[in-house]
């Protein structure tokens, strides 16, 4: 009988992780119910709806039109230029709304941008280099303002960012349609109720090419909109980003007070997590936003939120990104939540026109609130657990009992169980994943778009992991009896008991403290997560030890929801994101290892959940097994069902199953590149002069040299078969390895997570290729003149004129030692373009739209007496050409091409 009461004190554990699991699944999936337009024509001004509500069906309009009857939006194309004509019209009608309800002033403006600046979050130099991109700023006013310089005129405007243009080969409906059609529907709201502060939208048109056209709106705004610039013109700013189709949206970066006292406050479906913060911060998730542009110290410097839906990156970044994609009920989550910030915020901004930065911690639980607090309350609350700890556990050494030396040698076993189970829960599941994609590694990521198959094939050998090392270590110490009795061993002493708790807890409060107080920030606001289970799990302490029992009862239970609520919460979220995110993790290459990573990361992902949700809670949830041989009987279950598990993972292997489907495909970037022979260069008349020297002038002929493709995985699945099938007449030994560097540079530096390259020449004799594609060449001069300081050569001046019928993007790699350039118009100063003791090779992207895109100038200088500069140069047209379609076909429906085609020339200057 003692055993069953034993058995349902386990059984009572499980079904409690159930519960909080299953409340955790539905927070993240619910969604409110949308708002509909209203179809009377009542109320109606310029075809808008007078409605004070935000309306997802409204939002929705926007991103149809956008992306399903305009299309792909992609800086350069004409799409882009529709994008901007619509957006522009529907900004102008909110602008006649204000001016007939009478309840605000309006005020719309459209810029074109040029620049260049140095990004330096890819690890390596690169520097950016822009011309002829489009901002629409729609900015609201209160009721009776004067833009000339009375009422309201000086205040500073909240600002509201999200742009409009789309990834090479997607229509960008989630990324970023939605967060348009979020951004013009809340200005329509707000316009209707009339904003009782000043809030300006601006919607841009280049942040998938590095926040270019963000960058040109912060440090043109001086000049344009406001005496003393940008940041004197704007109090805070909201980003609005979308990285999936659906979800709720998360505050995943903040640094700003007032938006998160207001956030709190004010929204009616808060998510936040502050762990996505320090993840994006890491550089582990290989991508950034405008965030980093306007809130950058580099740039703008101002306080600001970032938001995104994140699930469903299966999406992402490809041509699924579609506008059916769109979970309904998405976007309404959405508005409602901004629409309520910026109401809050902007009603602020009459009393106090200053923000605060913010360091704070803050997190939701279920959905339902947001926590969040100072970084003076944050070192206090992460460091009190282990001072407690080690309070209590002085305590105890001191003035109990038990045998001192005995007890204090458990505690260390305690620990060495603890770091143990943290090793071991990484290394089961990893284990686990590297055996379904063994031994070929054809069946990696068979687990792609489907979340349980990766659920029952990771998350059992992760528990069996995090359980195994403490049944090792604590097989004896039974109460009664000696260790060769079998009665003796059947229940867990409350020692042995007292050493597991107190192992853990150390553990579990000592990351809580070094992630809040390590010098370098690493993961510095996620101790959250280690602090609030040691509060709870010594206050369970408290209760076992007044009665001398090992078992949790149901208040017992209830002291630890909220810290699994809150560690569930964010666990859920991180996994359902990697899961899809993987999918552009890149390519390692041939071997198992290399083809598994993504497999072994999801792995690692599961282990960390695991730890961090059930690890405080293992000693209870061993001591409420009957037994030692119940015990081992629970791991070897988890064991076992780790083996079903593998066994239903590798029944989607296969060419049948396979792990991408036609809704969840394999993303490959497809390059058609033609490289320029050196013949086709020819001098022509000297271009004139230059400081008193004689010029040597170059041009580029039409014409092209051999026709090439080459294919790279954005996930680690091998490309390689996938190749050869598609290609058909392709043998393996006429795929090229390693592929040139230079038919790699346009996708610099994202190539050096897809290794998995596969390189094919199709035709190296014929040299029409290019002129059959349709592709024209762009008209290329190159002019070389000495430099002449008090009367000495100092220099070489090479300078670069090039001239396209379409605008595309550019990248050069100059390798050389370089004293100063200009890579847009205008002159950059020698203390901008980076220190060039320290690096010899320069890389730069350059992106031009529309008429102003059209022509890119550029030039440098080179010491004299150095050798002369080697440049690559690569022109990327995204035009479809026959090749291109060609090549569409032949894919299978499995894999979406991103496709383009490049032109490269190497030469010295």
């Amino acid at each position: 009988m003692k055993e069953k009461v034993l058995s349902w004190k386990l059984v009572r554990i499980v079904l409690f992780y159930v519960v909080v699991v299953s409340c955790v699944y539905w927070s993240w999936h619910r969604v409110p119910e949308v708002v509909r337009d209203e179809d009377d024509g009542k109320d109606r001004i310029e075809g808008l709806s007078a409605s004070h509500a935000f309306s997802e069906e409204r939002a929705m309009r926007h991103v149809h039109q956008l992306a399903e009857v305009i299309g792909q939006r992609q800086v350069g194309t004409y799409g882009l230029v529709r994008a901007e004509e619509y957006l522009l019209e529907e900004s102008l009608k909110v602008k006649r709304m204000c001016k007939e309800l009478g309840t605000c002033v309006a005020e719309v403006t459209e810029d074109t941008v040029s620049g260049a600046f140095q990004y330096n979050k890819t690890g390596e130099p690169l520097y950016l280099s822009y011309s002829g991109l489009k901002n629409i700023l729609l900015t609201l006013y209160p009721k009776g303002s004067d833009l000339w310089g009375g009422n309201h005129s000086d205040h500073r405007a909240l600002l509201l960012n999200a742009h409009f243009d789309s990834a090479m080969s997607s229509p960008g409906a989630a990324d970023c349609a939605s967060c348009v059609g979020v951004a013009l529907e809340s200005a329509r709201a707000l316009a209707a109720s009339g904003p009782t502060g000043k809030v300006a939208f601006l919607l841009n048109g280049g942040e998938e090419i590095y926040m270019n056209a963000v960058h040109g709106f912060v440090k043109g705004h001086g000049k344009r909109y406001h005496k003393e610039g940008y940041k004197d013109a704007y109090f805070a700013f909201i980003n609005l980003e979308a990285t999936g189709s659906y979800g709720p949206d998360v505050v995943f970066r903040a640094n700003s007070e007032a938006l998160l006292r207001s956030y709190v406050r004010r929204a009616p479906r808060p998510r936040a997590t502050v762990i996505a913060q320090d993840i994006f911060g890491s550089g582990v998730v290989p991508s950034d936003t405008d965030y980093s542009v306007l809130g950058g110290e580099q740039f703008g410097n101002l306080t600001g939120m970032d938001l995104a839906t994140m699930f469903d990156s299966r999406s992402y970044h490809c041509a699924r990104d579609t506008y059916d994609r769109i979970k309904r009920g998405s976007l309404q989550a959405y508005g409602d939540n901004v629409l309520e910030i910026v109401k809050d915020v902007s009603a602020g901004l009459e009393e106090n026109d200053e923000d605060k930065v913010g360091d704070m911690v803050y997190f939701d639980i279920l959905g339902l609130g947001v926590v969040s607090y100072s970084p003076k309350v944050t070192f206090f609350l992460h460091n009190l657990p282990l001072v407690l700890t080690a309070f209590v556990l002085d305590k105890e050494l001191l003035f109990g009992s038990r045998n001192r030396i005995k007890f204090f040698l458990a505690v260390l076993k305690g620990i060495l169980a603890c770091c143990l189970s943290f090793a071991c829960c990484l290394v089961f599941p990893a284990a686990a994943a590297l055996l379904a994609c063994a031994p070929s590694g054809e069946a990696a990521m068979t687990w792609y778009g489907k979340p349980g198959v990766a659920a029952v094939l990771l998350f059992p050998p992760a528990l069996a992991g995090l359980l195994l090392p403490y049944l090792v270590l604590f097989m004896g110490g039974g109460e009664g009896g000696n260790k060769g009795s079998g009665k003796g061993l059947r229940k867990l002493s409350w020692d042995s008991f007292l050493s597991h708790c107190f192992g853990t807890l150390l553990v579990f409060s000592a990351l809580s403290s070094y992630m809040t107080t390590n010098e370098k920030g690493i993961m510095g606001h996620s101790g959250y997560i280690f602090a609030y289970f040691s509060f709870s799990t010594l206050a369970c302490l408290a209760r076992s030890w007044s009665k001398q029992d090992v078992s949790l009862d149901g208040l017992a239970l209830a002291l630890h929801f909220l810290p699994l609520a809150a560690s569930a919460n964010v666990c859920m979220f991180a996994w359902l994101f990697f899961s899809d995110r993987l999918g552009l993790m890149g390519g390692g290459g041939e071997s198992l290892l290399a083809a598994a990573k993504s497999d072994v990361t999801l792995a690692v992902i599961t282990g960390i959940c695991v730890l961090v949700c059930v690890g405080p809670l293992v000693p209870w949830i061993l001591a409420a097994a009957p037994s030692r041989g119940s015990r081992a009987r629970v791991v070897a279950g988890l064991l076992a069902c780790s083996l079903l598990g593998w066994a239903y993972a590798y029944n989607f292997s296969g060419e049948d199953g396979g792990a991408f489907s036609r809704e969840d495909p394999k993303r490959v970037f497809v390059v058609n590149s033609y490289e320029l022979d050196t013949s086709l260069w020819a001098k022509i008349v000297p271009s004139g002069l230059a400081l008193g020297l004689p010029g040597k002038g170059l041009k580029l002929r039409r014409g092209a040299g051999a026709e090439r493709w080459t294919f790279m995985g954005a996930d680690a699945a091998p490309l390689k078969p996938l190749v050869l099938d598609a290609l058909g007449d392709v043998e393996e030994q006429d795929l090229i390895a390693p592929v040139p560097r230079e038919f790699l540079l346009p996708h610099y530096p994202k190539q050096k997570r897809m290794k998995d390259v596969a390189h094919v020449v199709e035709d190296l004799q014929h040299h029409d290729a290019l002129e059959r594609s349709g592709i024209e060449v762009p008209k290329f001069r190159k002019t070389v003149s000495g430099l002449l300081g008090a009367g000495v050569l100092k220099g070489v001046r090479c300078e670069v004129i090039i001239d396209t019928n379409v605008p595309g993007y550019h990248t050069l790699n100059i390798t050389g030692d370089l004293d100063r350039w200009s890579f847009t118009k205008g002159s950059l100063l020698p203390s901008q373009v980076g220190d060039t003791r320290e690096h010899d090779s320069y890389i730069v992207h350059h992106h031009g739209h529309g008429d102003a895109g059209r022509h890119w100038r550029w030039w440098f200088h080179r010491k004299q007496r150095s050798q002369p500069a080697l440049v690559t140069w690569s022109y990327t047209n995204l035009t479809e050409t026959e090749a291109i379609a060609g090549m569409a076909r032949k894919l299978p429906e499995t894999v979406t091409g991103i496709y383009q085609t490049t032109l490269t020339h190497t030469f010295e200057c």
